[in-house]
């Protein structure tokens, strides 16, 4: 909220009022050039040549002084939007927090750094708004304009030796007349809102989403930041919202929502990454997707469809990445393939962690193939995470893994078939190098499959320390396993250097349903494989 501007002076310069503004609420200026004490000595030095130069006797020094003071001021100017544009550009390393130890913090700033009621102490603030600056005519700048729109309030400055800049809706305007306007960005997060996202829960907020992305990663990079609210999106087909390398999406966690609107109907994903160059140095972090499936009776997920393949209602998909990782991220309701599929023989470096999926299976055949999280490529990990699905939901795999080197590390999955499923891969080369540990997985109809990929073998695969709880009175398969050569293929092919240890797995007894049950299971021939200490 606004704190209330008065005018307290009407002193007329270069044909327009002067005003006295007190400082917005919650904004501060990030100086990264110009240090505190040269903007305090600036500001007072200037308001005391004011008070002190007298028109008709100040003589040449002092009509000097006064020239350096007004050039002193528009490089002020400037160097505030220059230092804006430089924070805005931060590393995918640096660009959470900067330090801070909580997010409103590093997004607003803290007592400590400069505020705009000193910037205001130079007499030259304009309150403005994004539509009165597009119909500016005669800017100025030696001027700030504040603009006061709500959920993009800011400050802007003139750009006189730019007239080629496009106008991007958040961070530039470009007037009728060619003018430039540059927001100056005090900080190292730039918000959805300043692009016209509403995140009221009714207003579409997609091409808003979008628009903020492209512009970041015109910049060289950064974070969008989400405050919270729950943001509308509308993916169809194939319309999604492109993900861009160095460009990161930041919320203020449960409370920043992006939630698919009522019946958006069959949708591949809500974000994409690419399919050609590979996505780079994204982190997605404290938000929560909502996919509303119980509101969508307009889609139809069918893996057996011919029409389109536009329907797998993905959350976040990249078929080439490098470095991507999602944290703190709820995925609740998800109901798609996957919810998170970073799917590429050369990909490398991806992280799932502290994230939490409820499924909720969508419109469709009632029995769609489905893993919340689908990792393909080398040095991935997937940490912590929590999975839930209730009875009836079929959820199919919580986490499936393929290719290597892996970890899936103290994770909990209560109600899916599967916990967790291992397969090797189909790159150049055959490695797995697999470790499962410290996992709970309950309510399931089999624990962990280990499964081949065509002719590459399974090998270097560690599974230990896991505690699985088996019971079939939901799920009603004719095969309960605790730990098994995968069901879902008929390859035939060598487990290599296979060591299962020190896992727990319980069966419920059956009565309804006859199924066979097995603690450890693996359908092939083994090479330098052990199991021990395991019970059940």
């Amino acid at each position: 909220m606004l704190n209330k501007i008065t005018i307290r002076s009407t002193k007329k310069t270069v044909g327009r009022t002067k005003l006295f503004c007190p400082a917005p609420a919650k904004i501060v200026m990030k100086a990264v050039s110009v240090s505190k004490p040269l903007y305090v000595q600036s500001f007072r030095e200037e308001k005391r040549m004011k008070e002190q130069m007298n028109p008709i006797e100040s003589g040449e020094e002092d009509s000097h002084q006064a020239a350096s003071s007004m050039v002193s001021r528009r490089k002020l100017l400037v160097s505030l939007g220059l230092a804006g544009a430089a924070a805005v550009s931060s590393s995918l390393g640096s660009a959470y927090g900067n330090g801070a130890s909580l997010v409103t913090e590093a997004v607003y700033g803290n007592s400590n750094k400069i505020k705009p009621k000193e910037l205001m102490q130079m007499d030259y603030c304009v309150v403005s708004t994004i539509v009165a600056l597009r119909a500016e005519t005669n800017p100025s700048a030696d001027l700030l304009y504040y603009v006061t729109d709500e959920g993009q309030e800011g400050f802007f400055r003139y750009d006189p030796a730019d007239t080629a800049t496009a106008d991007n809706l958040g961070t530039v305007l470009v007037s009728s007349s060619g003018a430039r306007f540059k927001r100056i960005i005090e900080t190292e997060y730039v918000s959805v809102k300043w692009f016209g996202a509403k995140g009221d829960g009714s207003s579409d907020d997609f091409q808003s989403i979008q628009n903020a992305i492209n512009a970041i990663f015109a910049m060289g990079g950064g974070t969008v930041f989400f405050p919270k609210g729950t943001y509308i999106v509308s993916p169809y087909l194939n319309k999604w919202i492109t993900l861009r390398n160095d460009v990161n999406l930041l919320g203020e966690g449960v409370g920043s929502v992006i939630k698919v609107k009522d019946n958006a109907g069959d949708y591949f994903t809500i974000f994409y990454g690419s399919s050609s160059a590979p996505l780079k140095n994204v982190r997605i972090s404290k938000l929560r997707f909502d996919q509303n499936p119980q509101n969508n009776l307009t889609c139809y997920i069918d893996l057996n469809r011919k029409d389109t393949v536009y329907f797998y209602q993905f959350c976040i998909i990249s078929y080439r990445y490098e470095n991507v990782s999602v944290d703190n991220v709820h995925f609740d309701p998800t109901c798609g393939v996957n919810s998170v599929s970073l799917n590429s023989n050369t990909g490398y470096l991806a992280s799932i962690t502290d994230c939490y999926f409820n499924f909720v299976m969508a419109r469709g055949t009632g029995d769609y193939d489905n893993s919340a999280i689908y990792v393909n490529g080398r040095n991935h990990t997937v940490m912590n995470c929590m999975f839930y699905a209730a009875p009836g939901q079929k959820a199919r795999g919580a986490i499936e893994t393929h290719l290597g080197q892996s970890v899936v590390s103290n994770n909990v999955m209560d109600g899916y078939y599967t916990g967790v499923n291992l397969q090797a891969g189909n790159g150049t080369d055959d490695r797995c190098d697999m470790t499962v540990s410290g996992n709970t997985i309950s309510n399931a109809n089999q624990g962990i499959q280990i499964g081949p990929y065509g002719t590459h073998p399974v090998k270097n695969v560690t599974v230990i320390g896991n505690t699985i709880t088996l019971t079939n009175k939901v799920h009603r398969r004719y095969l309960t396993v605790g730990i098994a050569s995968a069901g879902w293929t008929s390859e035939k092919t060598v487990f290599e250097n296979i060591t299962v240890s020190n896992n727990t797995i319980v069966f419920q007894e059956e009565f309804e349903l006859c199924s066979s049950r097995c603690g450890l299971l693996l359908r092939s021939s083994l090479a330098d494989s052990s199991a021990s200490s395991s019970t059940k």
